[in-house]
């Protein structure tokens, strides 16, 4: 257990290096959306993996769940800079402070969840929804080397700009 602890704990290293040279190489959108399926894709895996016979996670299943970790890790920090980015000046620091006290909340329930349900659904939970995430966060528009927006018509015009640039790829 102290090991797994440990691991989690130095996992976070690697996951700031990794996060920041993908966001800056490929783009913020980019480096979201792969870090957050990655880490739905490894938790998903976890469920499917044979455990030890005294009901422990495997070796295996250890490093598919760090590998999980690593994702979100890198996800998170990258969604503070991307959400920054994203948010115009008028309305930035309120909204990135909700945005930031929402997931705090989620990770005090998150604890709670995990000693409430059995290993296999919180992983079904956790992959779920970063999946979930995962996906929606194709459709936001990408703000790597883009002035940030500064008020919210700066952002509805964006938002205009990206549907019919869907609308043109479509046709």
């Amino acid at each position: 257990m102290y090991i797994t602890v440990a691991l989690s704990g130095l996992i976070e290293l690697p996951a700031k290096v990794i996060g920041g040279m993908i966001s800056t190489r490929f783009g913020r959108r980019i480096a979201v959306t792969s870090c957050m399926m990655l880490c739905g894709v490894c938790c998903l895996a976890v469920i499917f993996l044979p455990r030890m016979q005294d009901g422990d996670m495997s070796s295996t299943q250890t490093t598919i769940a760090m590998i999980a970790k690593m994702g979100v890790s890198a996800a998170f920090n990258i969604i503070f800079l991307y959400t920054g980015e994203l948010l115009p000046t008028v309305i930035r620091s309120s909204t990135f402070s909700f945005c930031s006290m929402t997931g705090r909340i989620a990770g005090i329930i998150g604890p709670l969840i995990a000693s409430t349900l059995g290993d296999n659904i919180v992983f079904l939970i956790y992959g779920t929804t970063c999946i979930i995430a995962g996906i929606v966060s194709i459709y936001l528009p990408e703000t790597l080397n883009q002035p940030l927006p500064d008020t919210v018509a700066d952002v509805e015009n964006q938002a205009l700009q990206l549907t019919e640039k869907y609308k043109m790829k479509e046709n």
